[in-house]
Parts: structure tokens; C-alpha cells; sequence
């Protein structure tokens, strides 16, 4: 072999030995493993939302109702609809309220019948009235303590209506009708209820539908006497001078 082998050898074989130190370094020193950061945890579950019912109101109940009218409703009219004084101390009487049925004609309405409903046990009226033509309107009566209120306006299930207290009663006003006309027969419903006078005579007949001065006409009528008794009553002419001589 030449000199040249021999460098060439010794160098192939110096090489090798430094690669298996370096080797024997790098397995020897640890690997640091770097490790990526745990996912986020995922975020809760929104809680349900619990939407609680509207609470049920007066107004809301009483539209309810009114939406079931129709014009057929009023096809078979009871015979005692037709004597509204009976029925205005029909209802007073049931509502432990004097209360008259009050007089639309000059508002074009037509009284046709009045009912009975109730709501939560305590007695509400319902007295109907029809138009010349279409849906009918109704008049919503319910004793109850509380203040007088003004005139409130909604719409409820489609359904217009105007209520306001009296004294002890609660009234509601339902009808298929325009802002405008709705506060016009308000408005009138709520004046003749004010300008009712109530007789404390017990009549039998609805103390507010009673018109001033009746209770005179009354005693009057109880103080009529027969021909008979008037005749016994009235003193004997005195005879002239001259018949006496």
C-alpha cells in the first residue's frame, strides 16, 4: 500500500470514530419535546330559557269572548230581551250593582240580548248590540272595588276595545270598529251611566232606569181614590137663602 492508502484509511476511520461520539453524545443528552397546549374546554351548555304564559288579564279574557259573536248569535232573541228595563235589574241584580242598559240608538245600535258570563268566579255582563250592518259590539260589565280610570284603548286578538271604571264597576267596550268610533260610543255609554239617578224607593224595576219623578207618579197613583170616595169626601153645597124661608 502506498502512503496515500494509508492517509486515506486513517482518515475514513478518524471520521467514523467522531461520528459514533457525536452519536453517543446526542442519544446521551435528552430531547426536549415541546408540548402543544390542551384544547380549550368547550363552553357550557346555554341553560334553557323558560318563557312563562302571559299572565291572563281581564281585557285579554273578555276579547277572547267577544271573538266568538257572530250576527247568528242573535238569531233566536229570548222573549224577555225585548223588555230591557227587566233585564238592566236582571243584571244589577247579579251584580250586586245598579246598572242600566244604556241607549245606543242615537249611535245606531240596536240593544239585542244581554248574558251572563263569568270570570274567576265573579259575574261579568255581557250586553250585545248590532249595528245596521255588520259585526256586533258589546258592552262588558264587572263589579269590583277601584278607582275611576280614564278611557284605555288596546287592541286584543284582533279585536278593538275601550274599558274604563265607574264608581264600583268595571267596564269594556269590544267591536270590530275604528279608533274614533269606539271612543264616540264610550264616550256616550260613559255619560249616561254618569247622569243615571238612583232611587232608594224599592220598586222592583232597576233603580237607575227609573226617570225622575217617577216615585211622585207613584204615590200619586197610590193615592187615587174611587168616584165613591171622592163624592163622600166632598163637603154638601150649602143651600141659598131663599130656599131656606
Amino acid at each position: 500500500m502506498g502512503l496515500v492508502t494509508w492517509v486515506g484509511l486513517g482518515s475514513l476511520l478518524g471520521g467514523a470514530a467522531a461520528g459514533f461520539i457525536l452519536y453517543d453524545q446526542i442519544a446521551a443528552e435528552p430531547v426536549q419535546v415541546v408540548a402543544a397546549p390542551p384544547p380549550p374546554p368547550p363552553p357550557p351548555a346555554p341553560e334553557p330559557v323558560v318563557i312563562a304564559p302571559p299572565v291572563p288579564t281581564l281585557q285579554g279574557d273578555l276579547a277572547g269572548a267577544h271573538a266568538l259573536l257572530t250576527r247568528a248569535t242573535f238569531s233566536l232573541a229570548l222573549e224577555a230581551q225585548g223588555d230591557r228595563d227587566l233585564v238592566s235589574f236582571q243584571i244589577s241584580k247579579a251584580l250586586g250593582e245598579t246598572l242600566a242598559i244604556p241607549d245606543l240608538s242615537g249611535e245606531n245600535l240596536t240593544f239585542q240580548r244581554a248574558q251572563m258570563l263569568q270570570r274567576g268566579g265573579a259575574p261579568v255582563a255581557q250586553i250585545a248590540f248590532l249595528p245596521e250592518s255588520g259585526a256586533p259590539v258589546a258592552l262588558y260589565a264587572k263589579s269590583g272595588p277601584g278607582e275611576e280610570r280614564d278611557l284605555k284603548f288596546e287592541e286584543i286578538g284582533g279585536v278593538s276595545v275601550a274599558s274604563w271604571a265607574q264608581g264600583n264597576i268595571f267596564f269594556m267596550l269590544a267591536g270590530d270598529l275604528p279608533r274614533q268610533r269606539l271612543e264616540s260610543l264610550a264616550r256616550s255609554i260613559e255619560s249616561q251611566i254618569a247622569a243615571a239617578e238612583p232611587v232608594t224607593q224599592d220598586t222592583g224595576m232597576p233603580e237607575a232606569s227609573l226617570p225622575a219623578g217617577s216615585a211622585e207618579q207613584g204615590d200619586a197613583a197610590a193615592e187615587a181614590q174611587t168616584p165613591e170616595q171622592t163624592s163622600a169626601q166632598t163637603p154638601e153645597p150649602t143651600p141659598p137663602a131663599s130656599a131656606t124661608r
